[in-house]
């Protein structure tokens, strides 16, 4: 039996930071990086044995520059954070909603299911402000203070399938649907802008193997565009 092996790259870029991270099919380490240990420390305390350490260190990579606000945040933003449980995220809610704004991250000692270990662990990542993040913002804010995010990917299986191998002419005129027109690369992008919880906005390009690529019944390059924008 053969079985098919597939190439894979994904590059992530984000900014601000201008920090660049790709991702391939090989193992990397961190050991030099402080970030990384106390990711993977914490990955380990986490309840869910199969936490994605990269979706991990994205997240806390971003609420270390953009801090929780625990006063107005939702409980998706609570679990997007992925330092807390649904009962600690829970209690925490309905800690607010009987006792109002908590004064000061040490307040949460008060809720059940806040120790101190946990509260130092969220520190780093989390704030307590009284006043209300504010929804008024100016392009030029939103543009420095917000996130990028780009996705590139090409996928091809490295066997050699009879679909795209060469055809002569009476092949091709006793069946044109013989061979592919494009190339085997299954090629994939994604932009995203997000600024807080305020702004999110994006698009995403994707290429099938076998379509054509700028050129004959596909000049317009992808054969799949998609876009959002959500204020």
């Amino acid at each position: 039996m053969t079985l098919s092996k597939q190439i894979f790259f994904s590059f992530f870029l984000a900014v601000p930071g201008a920090a660049f991270f790709a991702q391939v099919s090989t193992d990397t380490t961190f050991s030099d990086d402080p970030l990384q240990q106390q990711i993977e420390i914490l990955a380990e305390q986490l309840a869910d044995e199969d936490a994605d350490l990269t979706t991990l260190r994205e997240s806390l990579e971003y609420y270390s520059a953009h801090p929780l606000n625990l006063n107005s945040a939702t409980q998706e933003e609570l679990s997007e954070l992925m330092l807390l449980d649904d009962i600690q995220i829970n209690n925490l809610i309905a800690h607010r909603n009987r006792f109002g704004h908590l004064m000061n991250i040490y307040e949460l000692q008060a809720v059940e299911g806040f120790d101190l270990q946990t509260i130092y662990k969220i520190l780093p990542y989390v704030k307590v402000s009284v006043d209300p993040d504010r929804a008024h913002f100016s392009a030029a804010e939103m543009w420095k203070h917000g996130r990028h995010e780009i996705v590139l990917r090409d996928q091809r299986i490295l066997e050699n399938r009879q679909g795209y191998t060469p055809a002569d002419s009476v092949t091709l005129a006793e069946n044109p649907n013989a061979r592919y027109l494009g190339s085997s690369d299954h090629l994939y992008a994604r932009y995203r802008f997000t600024y807080g919880n305020f702004v999110s906005a994006g698009f995403i390009a994707d290429k099938d193997a076998g379509e054509e690529f700028f050129k004959g019944s596909q000049k317009q390059g992808f054969d799949f565009y998609s876009a959002h924008l959500a204020v």
